[in-house]
């Protein structure tokens, strides 16, 4: 099967997001971004094919690129416990090559002596998570469905396809991904990878606004909740449960001042739930009805759930006095 274009064998059947995230990483690459998908179970049809994905037995880190075969046991690096699928394994192998031809299709400048920072970023935060669900592991116990995710989405777009066209919405997906791949180089270039580097920062400085350490203040722009939060999740990756943040102090857009946020309890990047959220007593509450319930007039809503604290307007000269204020109140 080679010849001026590459080809890419995957299994027929059900259409996982693993082998789909595969092949839109090896579309990235100058050799393979026009290069045809073959679906099939057939070992003989596959082996004319220039790369084999999930499927065929093995893993050579060459041709063949299959994490079900007895015994196997390869991670992406030490410091992951995560079996890798096959959207793990390509990315492995080729990580480098994937990064650099990503920054350039997307006109991000990088760093290039520091391409494994973010190929370990861009693993944690969108590879890891493929990996371990397709190997049968759950980040956490799910509530409720999420219908908008990637392996729901790939379902919504085969059900009421018939089996003939099946090819064609894997092309598609397959080129969807390949979107999502670059926004988010897009995000760990512009946002995630800077942010960590300025929490660092006011990680190292906990002590000096409260003794305790759990209250982290990043007084930076552009550190929102979620990316503070996520930031902090890999700086104390390593940090045992007692010894980590319980909340989070960043800018608010919507206020031009502060909101408190509470972070949640994780394992590297995922999610296990609230660690600590703020009184129920203020949950729901908001001005006047805050204020006698919490006892700070320095304070105006607190979300429902408890996961989200807004103060009122702060000044620097009082913002010390209310985080210990706070703290004596919530810790």
């Amino acid at each position: 099967m080679s010849g001026e274009k590459k080809v890419i064998g995957v299994h027929n059947g059900s259409v996982h997001v693993d082998e789909v995230w595969a092949c839109a990483l090896m579309r990235i690459l100058p050799d393979y971004r026009y290069c045809k998908i073959f679906r099939s179970r057939n070992l003989a049809d596959l082996e004319r094919c220039d790369l084999v994905v999930d499927v065929g037995g093995k893993f050579d880190g060459e041709k063949y690129f299959d994490h079900h075969q007895k015994g196997f046991n390869v991670t992406y690096a030490d410091w992951s416990d995560t079996k890798c699928a096959a959207v793990g394994l390509i990315f492995k192998t080729f990580k480098r090559d994937i990064c650099r031809c990503a920054l350039r299709a997307t006109s991000l400048y990088y760093d290039f002596e520091q391409i494994d920072v973010l190929a370990d970023a861009f693993y944690e935060l969108f590879i890891r998570h493929i990996d371990a669900a397709d190997n049968g592991i759950s980040s956490h116990q799910p509530l409720y469905n999420d219908a908008s995710s990637f392996r729901n989405r790939i379902a919504h777009q085969l059900a009421f396809e018939p089996v003939s066209n099946h090819l064609t919405v894997f092309y598609h997906l397959v080129e969807t991904a390949k979107m999502e791949i670059y926004n988010a180089f897009r995000f760990i270039v512009n946002n995630y990878l800077p942010s960590i580097k300025r929490v660092k920062e006011a990680y190292a400085s906990r002590f000096e606004h409260h003794e305790s350490g759990k209250i982290l203040i990043v007084s930076s722009d552009g550190i929102n909740g979620f990316i503070g939060d996520m930031a902090l999740r890999y700086i104390e990756k390593d940090v045992p449960d007692e010894e980590r943040v319980l909340y989070l102090i960043s800018r608010s857009t919507a206020t031009n001042g502060y909101k408190i946020c509470i972070i949640a309890m994780s394992k590297g990047l995922f999610d296990l739930g609230p660690m600590r959220p703020f009184p129920e007593s203020w949950r729901g509450m908001r001005e006047t009805n805050l204020v006698r319930a919490s006892g700070m007039n320095t304070l105006f809503y607190c979300h429902h759930s408890g996961f989200l604290l807004v103060p009122k307007f702060i000044g620097v000269n009082v913002f010390e006095n209310f985080v210990e204020t706070l703290a004596s109140k919530i810790l």
